[in-house]
């Protein structure tokens, strides 16, 4: 497959296909994810406090047990890319599976977890567009696309 801008390798099909294989460890990592809500960011390499600066990296602040369960779940589910909270959706949590390009530039896509209903909402996301829509999935899951 040829692609030149916009092109996202993961599929909406194949992200639902992974959420109903495996919903309830989707539901036990938002579960984790907002019994943490200390932590704005939780990736492989590092997780960022959330009244920290952008630029400050540090420790998990997590114990080991607790920052191992998270790194399974994330190999498992395929989130390449961690959970993280935006101040744009603040009722959301995002499990980031796929992301290209740069903080000015990016396609990215995954699976948002918020008990408010989101918008705007769109039926395919396979296409890529300006903003971050959503796919509602199931009750309080959706895929999302953030073509920034």
């Amino acid at each position: 497959m040829i692609c030149l801008v916009g092109c996202n390798s993961e599929s909406d099909a194949k992200l639902v296909d992974a959420f109903e294989r495996n919903k309830s460890d989707f539901e036990r990592l938002a579960k984790m994810a907002e019994q943490d809500r200390q932590l704005a960011r939780i990736e492989f390499k590092y997780t960022l406090p959330v009244r920290s600066s952008s630029s400050a990296l540090g420790p998990t602040g997590l114990p080991r047990q607790r920052w191992d369960e998270y790194r399974q779940l994330f190999s498992k589910l395929g989130i390449k890319y961690g959970v993280d909270r935006r101040e744009d959706f603040p009722s959301v949590v995002f499990l980031w599976a796929d992301c290209d390009g740069s903080a000015i530039s990016r396609d990215c896509k995954g699976y948002a977890y918020s008990e408010r209903e989101l918008g705007p909402i769109k039926d395919n996301l396979n296409d890529l567009a300006p903003g971050v829509f959503f796919r509602s999935i199931s009750k309080n899951w959706y895929l999302f696309r953030d073509g920034g």
